[in-house]
């Protein structure tokens, strides 16, 4: 863990130094006929077999007298400010997504056809296609690719802030490699301890390893077990079938299996694994770490985690498919941060060209 020697506390620009920290904790709640339980931005339970989503901010703000006088604003407080604004407004983002497109299924008025009991030109209704058409009413819609992006590149955007915050670019030999091989990267050239070593810009391999636990190509499960399973057993086939099969199961199974945030033996499971890989990570790169403020640093990066659990259920609620893509364009450079490509459409189709929503980062070390 980082050192606890923080700059001091925050003073707002032209009031006295007294300040009285005060924390207000704002949840918000999609609307319930049921009992719910407010777990930090994964699902919770409303009704039977369905998952409606709440989020819950923290902030912590201060009270200053009204004294005028010259003052800064510490580096640490400034950065848990940006932090707590980019947090909060995924939050918001992502329990206004949920709550859109469960809503325009549950809301959409039926055809007039589908429940008055008249039978169609042609002969009478199908009973099965009545019934298909109202469970298909529970699922999901897909989200539109500017939702999509937005939320990933949230969690892109606060672990790079999570790096240039905490850490600097310095020369170190002192190298742990035990805790390096733990946090190492396969789609890096060559192994990480070995490019800390002879890079001048450490704090790029740091991005590319902290994006890679938090995009769940790594030791930290983001999904239960059940809902991972079974994609990683097909793989990336190129039947379109299948394609479309994972995209009709993946909507399925978000609205039948108990959401992710009740299921106690997850949460376990996932904050020991949590828990483990930010100790590792501690460990592995505190040679480069700077002078910032443990219970900060803890704070951002379980905020950064809380952020990479909603991105992957809401990536996995969606018909579509998705990929994040670490290969770099050239050899010699490093992709700090993946690009996101979309390989299907709504329909579990498969695109003859993958759309990039989010382009790579790539670098030279």
């Amino acid at each position: 863990m980082p050192d606890s020697n923080s700059p001091p506390e925050n003073q707002a620009i032209g009031t006295s130094l007294p300040t009285t920290a005060t924390t207000v904790t704002s949840s918000a709640t999609s609307p319930s006929t049921g009992p719910s339980e407010v777990n930090g931005g994964v699902p919770t339970s409303t009704t039977p077999n369905n998952a409606c989503y709440t989020a819950t901010t923290t902030v912590t703000v201060a009270t200053t007298s009204q004294t005028p006088t010259r003052s800064t604003i510490s580096p640490a407080t400034l950065a848990g400010s940006v932090v707590g604004s980019i947090v909060a407004a995924a939050a918001i983002t992502f329990l206004v997504t949920f709550v859109l497109l469960r809503s325009k299924r549950r809301t959409a008025p039926p055809k007039p056809e589908e429940f008055s009991g008249k039978t169609k030109v042609g002969g009478p209704r199908d009973p099965d296609s009545t019934i298909e058409e109202t469970w298909e009413q529970q699922l999901l819609e897909q989200a539109d690719d500017r939702t999509i992006r937005q939320l990933v590149k949230t969690v892109l955007d606060l672990a790079e802030v999570h790096i240039e915050n905490h850490y600097t670019d310095r020369k170190s030999l002192d190298i742990d490699e035990q805790a390096l091989r733990v946090v190492n990267s396969p789609h890096l050239p060559a192994p990480l301890q070995t490019l800390l070593r002879r890079s001048a810009r450490p704090t790029l391999l740091m991005k590319h390893c902290l994006a890679r636990i938090l995009l769940g190509d790594s030791i930290v499960p983001l999904l239960p077990a059940s809902m991972d399973r079974l994609p990683h057993l097909v793989g990336q086939s190129q039947d379109p079938s299948v394609t479309q099969v994972l995209g009709r199961w993946r909507r399925l199974t978000t609205y039948l299996h108990p959401p992710p945030g009740d299921d106690d033996d997850f949460k376990a499971v996932q904050k020991t694994a949590i828990d483990e890989a930010t100790r590792q990570f501690a460990v592995a790169f505190a040679p480069w770490q700077r002078n910032t403020n443990d219970a900060l640093w803890q704070a951002n990066l379980d905020a950064v985690f809380q952020n990479a659990t909603n991105m992957a259920l809401l990536l996995f609620s969606q018909p579509a498919a998705f990929e994040f893509r670490w290969t770099p364009p050239q050899s010699g450079s490093v992709v700090v941060l993946p690009s996101l490509v979309r390989l299907s459409d709504e329909n579990g189709v498969l695109l003859h060209s993958p759309l990039a929503l989010i382009p790579q980062v790539v670098d030279r070390l």
